[in-house]
């Protein structure tokens, strides 16, 4: 919008479900670096979150001693996912978004060198990545005593 728009067009063009899904959907099949960056470090934001749970649940066992507030078995598996949340979900993802982001910048790449294949290839890793992690979380939630935590 520019400075002579006024507050009625502006209200038709935001509040325009085409143009509203529109937007959606290009933050879904983006081959721009800086948005496949933030989608890494918002997915590494995420997992901070469960991560903090992890270690609030955690802190929680170790608070006082004698806490029964995890059977033990529940509190060495919770431990466990706190740190393989911590390091490959937030961590990496982290890591993978200022790469994305940063890096074509430094270099002066022309949005990520080329359009053929490094950006696709990026945007192709970043929901893989994301469907891993969406696999991931739930199958390593801990289960009833005495089963497996791999799938």
């Amino acid at each position: 919008m520019n400075g002579t728009t006024t507050i009625e067009e502006f209200k038709k063009a935001v509040l325009d479900p085409a143009k509203r899904r529109h937007y959606q959907l290009a933050w879904l099949s983006t081959v721009d670096h800086k948005r496949i960056g933030v989608l890494y470090m918002l997915t590494g934001l995420f997992f901070f979150v469960v991560g903090g749970v992890e270690a609030l649940f955690i802190r929680l066992q170790l608070a006082v001693p004698n806490n029964h507030f995890l059977h033990p078995d529940t509190f060495n598996q919770l431990f466990t996912m706190h740190g393989t949340t911590m390091i490959f979900l937030v961590a990496m993802p982290a890591l993978f978004g200022f790469v994305n982001y940063i890096l074509p910048l430094q270099i002066g790449a022309r949005d990520m060198a080329s359009r053929v294949s490094t950006p696709l290839v990026s945007g192709a890793s970043r929901w893989a990545e994301f469907f891993c992690t969406s696999a991931f979380s739930p199958a390593a939630l801990p289960r009833s005593a005495g089963s497996p935590m791999h799938l």
